[in-house]
């Protein structure tokens, strides 16, 4: 049996994988629903995996260390690609690209109609790694296009899900591709007419500003950022810098931040479900961002209520009384069972 890569990436799709490993010798590796189990088919050699990396590799890549790629097979399914060296040879990383976006069934319809509209703010969806913040984005950017007539810009690396113009349409640009940096792309999202941004992801203070000004250019910017929600990735992001440039990134957010969304994805025995963690920042929560206390979410969470925020352990509580979780998933991600298990008991009636 010889080993055939499109082939194996098609059974992992059937098989409902997020993410597929190949590593010489072995047989390919598929994560269904959080767990690893063997594919069928023949064990690639070191010879054929270091080939096969240099042959999909795209011509404006130089083969350096963490460089990743979009792989589109003959049946039109998108992959990202992830080489990576381990143990003397060449490993592979591949994520499975949906075929189809899924819709946002566990976000407020109204809310989003309220926040997605092509004028000057700022989107975050936050997450660890893993989590489908970039599906999430991606089902933001594809509601836009059913919605409004506007200009869309990304910035990516790469370009993983390829949008058809609705009422929208779309220059999808891929770093050292497209455009030689993120921050460059960010920066020229004006110059080249855009109405919205889309930057995946972003990873630095100078990042963060360059995105910030961009709405000062009238654009309204979606953007994805690491880590387990609206504080912790603004933190990481803010790490380093100087109190009067990180006042000054903390006034501006306050003021620009429209939505902030911080995912987790549940992959349990059921299909995956992404869960959400909403900040709508109304005053209080504003006012908190100004005076830097970004321990305080739980406050700004409560002030905002009313208005369509919720921590993550309500939205667990929602999933775990719809049947579509069950209390030791939700466990599992809640920030506080205790609390996520006094949620539960609300929702149900229960004393």
């Amino acid at each position: 049996m010889s080993f055939d890569f499109d082939t194996i990436l098609r059974s992992a799709r059937e098989a409902g994988a997020s993410d597929v490993l190949f590593a010489p010798g072995e047989p390919a590796t598929a994560r269904v629903r959080g767990q690893l189990q063997a594919l069928p088919g023949a064990a690639p050699s070191p010879a054929i995996l270091r080939d096969l990396a240099l042959r999909l590799r795209p011509d404006h890549l130089d083969g350096e260390e963490g460089e990743r790629w979009a792989h589109t097979d003959s049946d039109g399914a998108r992959y990202r690609l992830s080489p990576y060296q381990a143990e003397g040879g060449v490993h592979l990383a591949v994520r499975l690209v949906p075929r189809e976006l899924p819709p946002l069934k566990s976000l407020d319809p109204e809310l989003l109609e309220a926040v997605l509209e092509p004028s000057p703010g700022l989107i975050l969806v936050v997450g660890p790694a893993g989590s489908g913040r970039s599906t999430t984005a991606a089902g933001l950017l594809q509601r836009l296009n059913a919605h409004h007539a506007c200009h869309v810009v990304t910035v990516e690396d790469p370009v993983e899900f390829v949008f058809t113009p609705d009422r929208a349409r779309f220059s999808q640009r891929e770093i050292g591709r497209d455009v030689p940096s993120q921050l460059e792309g960010i920066l020229s999202a004006g110059a080249v007419d855009g109405d919205v941004l889309f930057v995946d992801e972003l990873t630095t203070a100078l990042e963060l500003q360059a995105a910030l000004q961009t709405i000062d250019n009238g654009l309204l910017v979606i953007a994805t950022v690491a880590g387990g929600d609206f504080c912790e990735a603004l933190e990481a992001l803010l790490r380093g810098v100087e109190p009067e440039p990180r006042q000054d990134l903390l006034n501006q957010i306050a003021i620009k931040l429209r939505l902030c969304l911080a995912q987790r994805l549940l992959v349990g025995t059921r299909e995956s479900l992404p869960v959400y963690e909403v900040l709508v920042p109304v005053e209080e929560a504003r006012l908190r961002v100004v005076k830097g206390e970004l321990h305080a979410l739980g406050e700004m969470l409560e002030a905002g209520a009313r208005f369509g925020s919720r921590s993550l352990d309500q939205a667990l509580a929602v999933a775990v009384c719809a049947g579509q979780a069950s209390p030791d998933e939700a466990a599992a991600e809640a920030r506080d069972p205790t609390l996520l298990e006094g949620y539960v008991r609300r929702l149900l009636g229960e004393a």
